[in-house]
């Protein structure tokens, strides 16, 4: 799917904790490696060599050493991928587990915020103009479609 935007949340960019305590440098990089990301064929996701995805984005690979170590950029290169869960809140309410990423051998990288936002964008229904061809989009197993906004929360194991 070609988007040709995506959102962008400079209270998240400025709040996180694991990206502050990246170089300039680093946090420069992690800005095209989204921009990578967004355009990969499965959002938020490449399953690049970390060298690749420097070469990618026209970095020296320590800064993406750097984001990995800060866990920014999560992932690996070779080995297993340990799984990306979420557990979608509602006030005080938490839902059902779900694995967003499985556990699979890399290279696999991504940004789990950006999985996540896709997840739940699929599961809020076609009401954008990104949705299916004919409008409507699969809400995955019925339930509550209704996106998390302020105020709601998701926690990630």
């Amino acid at each position: 799917m070609n988007r040709p935007s995506f959102q962008f949340y400079p209270a998240d960019w400025l709040r996180n904790g694991n990206l502050r305590r990246c170089s300039a440098a680093a946090r420069g990089v992690w800005m095209d490696i989204l921009c990578v990301l967004h355009d990969s064929e499965t959002y938020g996701v490449v399953r690049w060599t970390l060298a690749d995805l420097a070469n990618a984005v026209g970095s020296a690979i320590r800064y993406l050493r750097e984001l990995v170590e800060k866990e920014v950029l999560k992932g690996c290169d070779e080995g297993i991928c340990e799984p990306l869960v979420y557990i979608p809140r509602s006030g005080r309410k938490e839902g059902r587990a779900v694995d967003l990423i499985e556990a699979q051998p890399g290279p696999i990288w991504y940004s789990s915020r950006m999985v996540r936002d896709e997840y739940v964008r699929k599961r809020s229904g076609g009401g954008t103009r990104f949705g299916t061809k004919n409008g409507a989009e699969d809400n995955h197993g019925g339930g509550d479609s209704r996106s998390p906004g302020r105020g709601q929360g998701a926690e990630f194991r």
